[in-house]
Parts: C-alpha cells; structure tokens; sequence
C-alpha cells in the first residue's frame, strides 16, 4: 500500500468535473466515468493515451507516492496532514496552461508561485518522516530515468527527483507521446475540451491523501482535508491575479 499528498481540486468544481471526465475516472467516488468521444482520435486509443494519469487520479503531486514507514500508520499520516491543514491559508494559484512535460500533456499554473513553492518544500521535507525508505527494485527503476545530477540527489534523498528546485507543478492529462500528427489532434482536443478552466486562477484549499490499495491498482482519494480560509480570500474567484500567502507553521 502507498499513500501520496496531492492537491486535488474541489469536487464540485469545473476543473474537477472537466479532468475526471477527461480521464474517464473520478478517484474520489472510486468510479469509472465514460469517456467523450472526440473526432480525430478512436475511443481505444484514447482510453490509451489516458492510462497511466487515470491511474493516478486527477492531481497535483505535493508528495509523491510513497509507502509508510516503520512506527507509523495511516492514522499518523492522516492526524499530521489534517493538523498542517488546520494551521494553514488556502491560496489562489496562478492562471493554468496547457502545457507539456516530458512529452506528456498537463495543465500547469503560468508560474509556480511562492506560496505554492513553498507548500510544497513543506511537504517535502516535514511528511518525509512517514516515508518508507525506496526498495533496491524501486530505486533502480527510477534510476532508469534520465536524470540530471541534482534530480539524482533528490531521488536518493526524499525518494522522488522532481521536488524543491526541481518542483513543477501539473496535472497530467496523458501519458507520454511522440511528435507527429497524433499529438497536434490531441493537443487541439485538450484545448477545446479544458476551455473553461484555461486561463483561470484556481483555489488551492486542500491537501488531499491518496492511496494506492495494492501495486498497480487505481489511487483513490482517501481523504481531503479543506486548508483554513484566508480573511483576504475573495468570494468568487475572476481572472485577476490575487496571490494570498499561506500560512506555513515553522
């Protein structure tokens, strides 16, 4: 069994609405949800091309998937992610993109913000205590990646290469893809059918724990735990570009 901190977006949002049913798989009711059909790309190879996101979920990694480490239980991790929780400020990222990383298609915030930066870094380093050290199977596969030097680091250090400096945030929406005529079809479909949430700040005002029952098997959202409602928060989110710090306990 794994356990990864992700933001997942508010379950009666657009945003979630549009990237479960993207995927065809909503993590929080543990369901499969029929995919759309789009011209210029079959059903099956859609379905393909979605594989390894829906397994995942729709998310944003703050904390990459990782098992519990001896002294520990799932009641631990939930009391220490709840606790941080209660003591920080929900934010608002910045507008999101469609954009690609390592050939996979995402919707990413224009810029990772500090207040997102500096979540995450928290993350990172305040819930690796509940984290498993890798096995020598799990950390030579990842090793197989193509790696920089400080990517290495962080793999041997906190048990994932992209966190810290390394950190871009995203939500995946394929898996990876060659370039070709494929690709353009897709990338045209993505933005017609995330139209309307490109563009747009969303809330970030939760930290949700996912787990993975057993290897190979579908993540689901296990639980959300809403952030503290900041007093400068507005009402109703526009597309102007309002940055409220969060709160990040010491």
């Amino acid at each position: 069994m794994r356990y990864a901190l992700y933001y997942s977006p508010d379950p009666s949002s657009e945003l979630w609405k549009v990237g479960c049913s993207w995927l065809g798989s909503d993590a929080l009711a543990q369901e499969k949800i029929p995919q759309e059909h789009f011209a210029g790309i079959i059903p099956s190879r859609l379905y393909e091309l979605t594989r390894l996101p829906r397994r995942y979920g729709f998310h944003g990694t703050l904390k990459a998937p990782f098992r519990i480490a001896r002294g520990y239980d799932e009641t631990d991790l939930q009391a220490a992610v709840e606790k941080f929780c209660e003591q920080s400020s929900s934010f608002v990222l910045s507008p999101l993109t469609l954009c690609e990383i390592k050939n996979c298609f995402c919707l990413c915030p224009e810029k990772n913000t500090q207040e997102l930066l500096d979540l995450e870094e928290y993350c990172v380093r305040t819930f690796d205590k509940f984290r498993a050290p890798l096995t020598k199977l799990e950390l030579a596969r990842k090793r197989a990646e193509i790696l920089d030097v400080g990517e290495k680091e962080n793999l041997d250090k906190w048990g994932y290469p992209y966190v810290l400096d390394r950190f871009h945030f995203h939500m995946s929406l394929t898996g990876r893809m060659n370039n070709g005529p494929e690709k353009r079809v897709i990338r045209s479909i993505l933005a017609r059918n995330f139209s309307t949430v490109l563009g747009k700040p969303v809330m970030f005002d939760a930290i949700s724990i996912f787990v993975e029952p057993f290897p190979g098997h579908p993540f689901f959202c296990a639980n959300r735990f809403p952030l503290r409602k900041s007093m400068q928060m507005p009402t109703e989110i526009t597309g102007t570009h309002l940055m409220v710090r969060p709160t990040v306990p010491a």
